[in-house]
């Protein structure tokens, strides 16, 4: 892969590998055999489990709860892959924005790799696999790993979902909205992390003409307040962050509500810092 190679030749590798990247989604993707339908439990309690798991999980305040579900559910049915994978997404973001364990990401990472040793096609593992790789600096090999799975199977659209996230941390930020587009095209009602390559670009007016989600639903959501500040519209602004003070009580999300509703109002004139990922 792209990442690989004598250290002397790293500027080499980065050309190859943005190369590889662009090529990849630029070309049509796709031609190779589908990826293959969801895991079926074998455990009726695990996958009960694992459905009332995946609704509390939807939001900050239930993961928590949710990882002890997907806990139980995968010690019911060790070889439910989906049910690991989303068990790995609660280490991760328990880890980094509630409190978790000093080995969240560790427990994270082991879930991920136990996913995919069950199926190495998920399709949903690998997208949380390469959220993780973002956090811990090797994104490089997370949009690889996408890649490759797109080009096996270029018809699913949470593949290209999360390239918007992991080129983005790579600098690909081109290649990012080019990976949003496709998903787009494929679904046009997925949830993609657009909103943070195009305030990287310095795109205010897309930004502004996206439709807003639910309000509060991703720290995301807060990009469309950075958007009207940087406009001018500092009016506008202040009544969208009304919204977020419904947020989760999670420290992470409070500090940055409370930065924004500062800079909004002219008490902080630090650079954009970016909401929490």
């Amino acid at each position: 892969t792209p990442a690989q190679g004598p250290r002397g030749d790293l500027f080499g590798l980065q050309d190859d590998f943005a190369r590889r990247v662009v090529e990849a989604l630029s070309l049509p993707l796709g031609g190779g055999p589908a990826s293959p339908a969801a895991d079926a439990p074998n455990n009726a309690t695990a996958y009960e489990l694992y459905l009332r798991a995946n609704e509390i999980g939807q939001t900050y305040d239930g993961l928590v709860r949710a990882r002890e579900l997907y806990q139980r559910c995968v010690e019911l049915d060790p070889a439910f892959a989906p049910a690991w994978a989303r068990l790995g997404r609660c280490h991760r973001v328990i880890g980094k924005f509630i409190g978790g364990e000093p080995d969240s990401y560790q427990r994270a990472e082991a879930a991920f790799r136990r996913a995919l040793e069950l199926n190495p096609r998920l399709t949903i593992a690998h997208k949380l696999y390469a959220n993780l790789e973002a956090d811990i600096g090797q994104g490089q090999r997370g949009v690889v790993r996408l890649v490759q799975e797109a080009t096996r199977h270029g018809n699913d659209p949470e593949l290209f979902a999360g390239l918007v996230h992991a080129c983005r941390y790579c600098g690909l930020l081109d290649e990012s909205v080019t990976a949003d587009a496709e998903a787009r095209r494929l679904d046009p009602n997925i949830t993609t992390s657009l909103e943070g390559t195009l305030v990287m670009i310095g795109d205010l007016d897309r930004i502004l003409a996206l439709s807003p989600s639910e309000p509060g639903a991703r720290p995301d959501d807060t990009i469309r307040v950075i958007a009207l500040g940087l406009a001018g519209r500092r009016e506008e602004a202040r009544g969208n962050l009304k919204q977020f003070r419904e947020w989760p009580s999670i420290p992470a999300f409070q500090s940055w509500t409370n930065y924004l509703s500062a800079w909004v109002d002219g008490r902080v004139t630090a650079g954009y810092q970016g909401p929490p990922k």
